[in-house]
C-alpha cells in the first residue's frame, strides 16, 4: 500500500522548523498591536484572524494530502508562511498584522495536517500514539526555543526583527518539506477537495469521533489564552519580553518532556483517564495564573499547562487516526483542526470582551472553567466508551458500534 517512507528523523526536523517559525513570531504579535496602540478587543480579533481561515480551509486542506501528498502541501504551506512573514515586517499596522497572521495561521494548517499525515504514515498502528509523542515532543522543542529566540530579538532589535529572522528560517523548512517522500495514493482518491464536507459529515458520524472532536474544542479553548493574553498579563505584572518568553518557553519544556512517555501511559492507564488528568491539570493551572505576580510561581504555572498540552494533543491525533483508514487521514486530521481553529476563532473574542469588561484576571479564570467541563465530560462519557475506536473508512454504518 505504501511507497519508500519518510525517515521519522526528516518528519520530526520539518515539525520542529515550522513550530520554532511559529513560536518566535506569534507570542509577541499582541505585544505589538498593542505598541501601536491596539485595544484589547482588536488583540483579541487579530489573534482570531490567524485561526479564520484555518478554520474554512482545514477540511479542504486535509483532503489536499489526501489527494497529492505531504510534501507537496509542506511546499505551498512554507510558501505562504513565508509572504505572511513579509506582510508583517513591512506593514506594521492594525491591518497589515491582521492579514499577515490570518496568512501565517493558514501556513501552519497546511504544516500541521501535512507532518500529522507523515506521521501516521511511517507508524504501525501499535506504535501510532508513541510516534505522534515524539512527533509531538519535537513540536515542544520548537515551543521551547522560539519564544526565547523571540523575546531576546525583540529586547535588543525590536519587532521587525523578530519577522525578518523567522523569514530566514523559511528555507531549511522548504528543503524538508522536500526531503518527505510520497505514499503511494490511489487512483481514485477516497475524496476530492471540493466534496471534502461531504465525505467529513461521514467521519462525524462515526463512533467516539464526536467526543474526541468536543475534547479537542474544550482543551483548546481554554489553551487559546497561552496564544492571546497571557503575554499581556505577563507584561501587566511587570516582565520583560526575555522573561515573558522564558515563561511560554517553561510550558513547551514540560510538554517536551512528557510526550516521549506517552506510548507507556497509554498502556499504563488508558486514554480516558489521561485525558481526564491532563484536563484537570490545565484547569488549575490556567486558574491560578490571575492569582499569581511573579517570575517563579509563574514558571510553574506554565508548565502545568504545558503538560497538560503535551498529554492531550498527541492522544487526540491518534485517536482520530485510528478512527479512519490510510486513505482519509488527511480529511480526518483536518476535521479536528477544524474544531481547534474554531475554539481559536471564537475565545480570543470572548476573553478580549471579559478583559475589556472585567479586566485580565477573568479571561484566565473562564479558561479555566472551559477545562472543567472538558474533564467532567470526560469522566462521564470517555470512561464509559474507553476510546476503543475501530478502525473504519466511510463504507462502514455512522451507527455501527453506537
Amino acid at each position: 500500500m505504501n511507497g519508500e517512507r519518510t525517515s521519522p528523523a526528516i518528519t520530526y526536523a520539518f515539525s520542529f522548523t515550522y513550530v520554532l517559525v511559529w513560536n518566535i513570531a506569534t507570542p509577541f504579535i499582541p505585544l505589538y498591536l498593542t505598541a501601536h496602540g491596539a485595544t484589547p478587543t482588536a488583540v483579541g480579533i487579530a489573534v482570531s484572524l490567524s485561526s479564520l481561515l484555518p478554520l474554512f480551509f482545514a477540511v479542504h486542506v486535509g483532503a489536499l494530502v489526501d489527494a497529492h501528498g505531504s510534501a507537496p502541501v509542506g511546499k505551498w504551506s512554507v510558501a505562504t508562511e513565508a509572504i505572511a512573514c513579509a506582510i508583517l515586517a513591512a506593514v506594521p499596522s492594525m491591518t497589515g498584522v491582521a492579514v499577515g497572521y490570518a496568512l501565517l495561521g493558514l501556513g501552519n494548517l497546511g504544516l500541521t495536517v501535512a507532518t500529522q499525515i507523515a506521521v501516521a504514515e511511517f507508524s504501525a498502528p501499535a506504535a501510532r500514539a508513541s510516534n505522534y509523542g515524539y512527533y509531538s515532543s519535537w513540536i515542544s522543542a520548537g515551543m521551547v526555543l522560539g519564544p526565547i529566540v523571540g523575546g531576546v530579538l525583540v529586547d535588543f532589535q525590536g519587532y521587525p526583527a523578530v519577522f525578518i529572522s523567522v523569514l530566514v528560517l523559511m528555507i531549511p523548512s522548504f528543503v524538508l518539506a522536500s526531503l518527505v517522500k510520497p505514499r503511494v495514493r490511489p487512483s481514485s482518491p477516497a475524496t476530492g477537495v471540493w466534496t471534502a464536507h461531504h465525505s467529513a459529515r461521514s467521519i462525524l458520524g462515526l463512533p467516539g469521533v464526536g467526543l474526541i472532536l468536543f475534547i479537542s474544542f474544550m482543551v483548546i479553548s481554554g489553551q487559546s489564552l497561552r496564544q492571546s493574553f497571557y503575554p499581556l498579563y505577563l507584561q501587566t505584572v511587570g516582565l520583560s519580553p526575555t522573561l515573558i518568553g522564558v515563561i511560554i518557553g517553561a510550558g513547551s519544556l514540560t510538554s517536551m518532556l512528557v510526550r516521549p512517555f506517552i506510548g507507556r501511559a497509554v498502556s499504563a492507564f488508558g486514554y480516558a483517564p489521561l485525558l481526564a488528568g491532563a484536563t484537570g491539570l490545565a484547569m488549575v493551572s490556567i486558574g491560578i495564573t490571575p492569582l499569581l505576580g511573579s517570575f517563579a510561581p509563574l514558571a510553574l504555572a506554565s508548565a502545568g499547562l504545558g503538560a497538560s498540552i503535551g498529554v492531550t494533543q498527541p492522544l487526540t491525533m491518534s485517536l482520530m487516526a485510528d478512527a479512519v483508514t490510510a486513505d482519509l487521514w488527511g480529511l480526518a486530521m483536518g476535521i479536528r483542526q477544524t474544531v481547534q481553529r474554531l475554539g481559536t476563532v471564537a475565545t480570543p473574542v470572548a476573553f478580549g470582551v471579559l478583559v475589556t469588561w472585567y479586566g485580565i484576571g477573568s479571561s484566565f479564570y473562564l479558561g479555566a472553567l472551559t477545562m472543567g467541563v472538558a474533564m467532567l465530560v470526560i469522566l462521564r462519557f470517555g470512561m464509559h466508551l474507553r476510546f476503543e475506536l475501530p478502525t473504519v473508512g466511510l463504507e462502514a454504518s455512522p451507527g455501527d458500534g453506537g
